[in-house]
């Protein structure tokens, strides 16, 4: 059913990498080979090494683990697709029903192995997979490294004239849980590398002689040319800049702590610099896109790709933002460069933000009525804040103005306090001391306040919602009950009587896909006090964790990796208005950049929120750009007691 692949000189060449650069000695290096005998790379040897090597890890050690072979998938029931990738051992079996049916070794498998590894304690945990997880496309005349479970459907019609076995369960051992190698290790040191995008399958070469894969031969050529402060983002801007140029079929996915110095374990100072990479009408593409707040006319300067400073010595072209998309740019380097090529993974920092918003219209005649004194100066700052405006149009109510904190008019002047405040409805958004810091103090509050509504306002144009996206997203109560082991267990109240509102309930966040498609559904809680999170997917879940199927109906989001185990949060803070915002998007996309990172403005959460642009944040799920998303949104003002709706 498998083709026999040129690996063995895959092991060959990463190994030698790991012994020219990095200090790994022999006795450190375990390989498994098709030579001398078939026999090293059966299932049980492929798993007896893994353990052997778990036994053999002390504390601090980095671990690197690299598989060069087939890549398949089994029937999983317990997944949210139904399918596992599995890696293929030189014994497999035709029966792709279960994991154990077919003798091939699960992504289940994998992460409970690196549940052990882990409690070794290693400073880092890197693997490698140079095989299709779940590629179903034919790349021309290279050789495909895998099948996915339609393809051996179709082998096994061929081959036997009749149906193949049907799947089985694996409830009984795992306990309902479908684990995969990301599952369970959020921060814990690892970096995963894959040779494809899901829906890819990964090729051997067809430009070099003997062949090999094409993974690992640039992995080879990469950790050849690495040093000591290289780290894994340098080398996933390298593999994929490598990739775009010579195997454009093939999009390599990474995943994990990319910042960090490669088979280092250590992390370096963070960088706010985001790649560029060739391809796209204008030639340069901007590995962010509006999702990440870049905006049509920003402009960038742009550093070469190993740059560990960013000054004049690195600095090679600037480039300006002409067109983008959810999550990523088309940039055009001015002036034209005359060898491209020397701008394929560099880096880009941005120089000059422009805003394609609505600004906040801010009261300047409050300001004049309230601090006379301190006028000049504030509103000198407020007109050089991007998103905010002083000249509102007649007949329309400013959104923000100043006030004294005080409540009669005799007060206003010279009060020992300001109220920054709401013009529809005079919530209070901050009270400001009167004196020397109140200019600053007040600009950090109306940036933090226009970015703030920025994020509400972020929603996908009429013209794209075709209806093939479609997402909802509500908050339900968590009641606990008893499973039939008598241990407890959440389940939602879809009942509709009671909406969670009070500090101590506890609750559930109910999501949708009433679309046709099926798609990736991240969400965000936006606090009134500006703190922002990524509430799901956990970070560094794998690309199934997040995915609804089409016309899926009201269902929990669930624990990373356990399908049957939904999230439970609890109100712990009274909030006015929290806010949980689904995005949803055709492929995986990451938003975790959304609540870390440098600010261009004043450190807020709100300046991180938008920051994702500089802070170069990615992963895994932005090699492929989103062509279709829709967000939803729902609000709860928590109390001390109390109930109310949604």
């Amino acid at each position: 059913m498998f083709p026999n692949l040129d690996c063995d000189r895959d092991i060959a060449q990463i190994a030698a990498a790991l012994k020219s650069n990095f200090g790994f000695k022999d006795e450190d290096i375990i390989s498994l080979t098709s030579v001398p005998s078939p026999g090293h790379t059966t299932r049980v040897a492929i798993l007896s090494a893994l353990y052997k090597l778990i036994s053999e890890t002390q504390a601090g050690d980095i671990v690197y683990v690299h598989f060069s072979g087939h890549g398949s998938q089994v029937l999983d029931p317990d997944k949210p697709d139904g399918l596992d990738s599995t890696i293929v051992p030189a014994d497999y079996r035709v029966n792709q029903s279960s994991e154990q049916t077919s003798n091939e070794i699960s992504g289940k498998t994998i992460g409970q192995i690196l549940l052990k590894l882990q409690q070794k304690r290693p400073a880092q945990i890197t693997l490698s997979f140079d095989c299709c997880h779940s590629g179903d496309i034919s790349r021309g005349a290279a050789k495909k490294r895998g099948l996915t479970y339609m393809d051996y459907v179709d082998w096994f019609k061929r081959t036997y004239h009749r149906d193949p076995p049907l799947p089985v369960s694996s409830k009984a051992e795992t306990g309902g849980q479908s684990n995969s190698a990301l599952d369970d290790l959020t921060g814990k040191g690892y970096v995963v590398i894959s040779a494809c995008a899901n829906d890819e399958a990964a090729s051997e070469t067809s430009d070099s002689d003997p062949a090999m894969g094409r993974l690992s031969k640039v992995l080879a050529h990469v950790f050849a040319a690495a040093t000591n402060e290289t780290t894994y983002r340098q080398v996933w801007d390298e593999v994929k800049a490598n990739f775009e140029a010579k195997y454009s079929d093939q999009h390599p996915q990474f995943a994990g702590q990319l910042d960090t110095f490669l088979l280092g374990g250590v992390a370096p100072a963070p960088s706010n610099a985001i790649p560029i990479h060739l391809g796209g009408a204008t030639g340069f593409v901007l590995d962010s896109g509006s999702l990440q707040d870049v905006t049509i006319g920003s402009t960038y300067d742009i550093y070469s790709k190993n740059a560990l400073k960013f000054d004049e010595t690195t600095k090679i072209g600037e480039g300006v933002v002409t067109r983008i998309s959810p999550t990523n740019a088309a940039l055009t380097i001015k002036p034209a460069p005359s060898n491209p090529e020397v701008f394929a993974a560099a880096q880009a920092i941005e120089k000059v933000h422009r805003y394609a918003i609505s600004p906040l219209l801010f009261d300047a005649a409050s300001v004049r009525a309230v601090v006379p004194q301190l006028a000049s100066t504030i509103l000198t700052d407020v007109k050089a804040l991007s998103m905010v405006a002083t000249n509102i149009p007649a007949g329309r109510t400013p959104d923000i103005k100043l006030a004294s904190a005080h409540a009669t008019a005799a007060n206003l002047r010279g009060a020992a306090n300001v109220v920054l405040e709401r013009g529809d409805t005079g919530y209070a958004l901050d009270t400001i001391p009167v004196d020397n810091d109140l200019p600053s103090r007040l600009s950090v509050d109306l940036d933090r306040e226009a970015r703030y509504r920025y994020v509400l306002g972020l929603n996908p144009p009429a013209s794209s919602r075709t209806g093939s996206i479609a997402v909802g997203i509500r908050i339900v109560p968590a009641l606990p009950t008893s499973d039939q082991f008598g241990d407890q267990v959440w389940a939602p109240d879809d009942s509709g009587k009671y909406v969670p509102q009070k500090i101590g309930d506890y609750f559930m966040i109910e999501v949708r896909n009433s679309g046709k498609v099926k798609s990736h559904v991240s969400i965000l809680d936006l606090e009134s006090s500006d703190a922002i999170t990524v509430q799901w997917p956990a970070e560094n879940a794998g690309e199934y964790d997040n995915l609804l199927l089409p016309n899926q109906d009201w269902t929990p989001v669930w624990q990373t990796g356990n399908v049957a185990a939904p999230c439970v949060w609890q109100f712990d803070t009274a909030d006015p208005g929290e806010i949980y915002k689904a995005f949803a998007t055709d492929t995986p996309t990451d938003f975790r950049g959304l609540q870390r990172g440098e600010s261009r403005g004043p450190g807020s959460p709100f300046d991180q929120l938008l920051a994702p642009g500089l802070t170069g944040a990615r992963g895994s799920s932005e090699v492929l750009a989103p062509t279709l998303w829709d967000s939803a949104q729902t609000v709860v003002a928590v109390s001390d007691s109390g109930a109310g709706k949604q």
